[in-house]
């Protein structure tokens, strides 16, 4: 408990304090916690922790529905079709694009 509870009220103490860790501590008051409510960084910050809070219990319930969904025989093969989807799509647009490039016409093949 020792080492809980000392750092803890040192910070506690420290935060009432201007201290540049060469001098003196000096004290004060509420003045570090106005400029923190007053900084739109400290509260961008709180919400990306927020955010970031939320997902470890999101990606648990993603992923154990995504494990019942697939443990359906319906479920499993529309989601391997939603998997594969993005390789099948590529593969077909570099097909069609060197099919295009195939088949244009370049500047040596023109008669006059």
């Amino acid at each position: 408990m020792l080492f809980v509870f000392v750092p803890l009220l040192f910070a506690i103490y420290i935060s009432f304090h201007e201290w540049t860790l060469i001098g003196t501590p000096e004290f004060i008051g509420l003045k570090n916690y106005e400029r923190l409510i007053r900084d739109g960084r400290f509260w961008q910050s709180s919400a990306n922790t927020h955010l970031h809070r939320c997902d470890g219990p999101l990606s648990i319930g993603l992923g154990l529905a995504w494990r019942w969904i697939e443990s359906r025989p319906l479920g499993r093969s529309v989601l391997r079709s939603i998997y594969f989807l993005p390789v099948i799509v590529s593969n077909v647009v570099t097909a069609i694009m060197e099919h295009g490039y195939s088949t244009t016409t370049t500047a040596s093949s023109i008669r006059c």
